[in-house]
């Protein structure tokens, strides 16, 4: 996802030094084509190239566009690997299977994590659109992305689940096997049933959603509330819970209808 984005703007990078304005590169294996409105420099006292005004680099079918993109050097090393790519203002990026939007961009190629802020960093892909108000981070070593802030995941099978702070972690094929979700949690079904509660964990293996702490499950006027919830998305059973300590969970149904 993060990566193929990044991989394509640190070829652009490394290539800009022979570009000028509006000029394209290609060969016979691979067309890249970078544009910007005002200008592509290279620093080499301070080690960085940056193109400015409305910058884009296509290739393939992957793109990022910014308002400004700098790539980051250490002029010491002969090399010239580039270690840190930034795109600031109005980024949007996509790919064969992923699009996005963000305020700013951070691609840091010595630990291999990335950043995209706000307000409202976007990414679309396969399996639905991630959102946070904040910033979205991601740690390739780790395989875990963060949404940090009001973060949002509305998924193709209709689910959505919204908390202040989201973890997705991934596997190896960059899929997600599980999430866990902190403070102000809302889960909402396709049905249009309606779970909340302060923490949530899911797994995607058993298609099984635990929520705990003043959880609430509401569908249409009927509802459970407790400590503790078990949501299997898979059977449709919702099975509420008191906490470890005991205490009553209560169940309130209406033969009222919505209208």
């Amino acid at each position: 996802m993060f990566s193929n984005i990044f991989k394509y703007l640190s070829y652009f990078i490394l290539t800009s030094t022979f570009l000028l304005n509006n000029i394209s590169l290609s060969n016979a294996k691979s067309n890249m084509v970078v544009e910007a409105d005002e200008s592509i420099e290279w620093n080499q006292e301070e080690g960085y190239y940056i193109a400015k005004g409305k910058a884009v680099a296509k290739h393939g079918d992957s793109y990022i566009s910014a308002n400004v993109i700098l790539a980051y050097y250490n002029p010491i090393i002969s090399s010239r690997e580039i270690v840190k790519i930034v795109a600031n203002g109005d980024v949007k990026f996509s790919d064969n299977l992923h699009s996005g939007t963000a305020f700013s961009a951070t691609y840091d190629l010595v630990n291999e994590t990335y950043e995209l802020k706000g307000p409202n960093a976007l990414i679309n892909g396969p399996e639905g659109s991630t959102l946070a108000k904040s910033k979205i981070t991601y740690d390739k070593n780790k395989r875990i992305i963060n949404l940090i802030e009001k973060g949002k995941n509305n998924f193709k099978n209709g689910r959505k689940l919204d908390a202040e702070k989201i973890e997705i972690i991934l596997d190896k094929n960059d899929k997600f096997v599980q999430i866990n979700a902190v403070g102000n949690v809302k889960v909402v079904q396709k049905s249009g049933s309606v779970a909340t509660s302060e923490f949530a964990n899911y797994d995607k293996n058993s298609d099984i959603a635990i929520l705990t702490q003043s959880v609430e499950i509401r569908d249409g006027f009927n509802f459970l509330r407790g400590e503790k919830a078990e949501i299997n998305f898979t059977s449709g059973i919702s099975k509420i819970l008191p906490n470890e300590k005991g205490g009553k969970v209560v169940g309130t149904f209406s033969e009222k209808k919505w209208f």
